[in-house]
């Protein structure tokens, strides 16, 4: 059975913030940085306004050195 390797989210739900503006979501892929850390692409629940666009998608990272996104893993049910 294959294991996802450390790091990599993939399935889990995700609350935090993204250019200072709250969301929800889920991640559906994760994949290695080039030079380290893990990139994971997020569908959020509900659209988010974003320097005057609409979101229905992010991409954040789990060592995000500008401090574009911060995270944390919601609790399974």
């Amino acid at each position: 059975m294959f294991k996802n390797p450390e790091g990599f989210l993939d399935g889990k739900r995700i609350i935090g913030m993204y250019h200072s503006v709250p969301f929800t979501g889920t991640i559906v892929s994760s994949r290695s940085r080039y030079g380290g850390g893990v990139q994971h692409y997020v569908i959020l629940d509900n659209t988010i306004g974003v320097y005057g666009q609409g979101r229905k998608e992010i991409v954040i990272n789990s060592t995000d050195e500008h401090d574009i996104s911060i995270f944390s893993v919601m609790e399974d049910d």
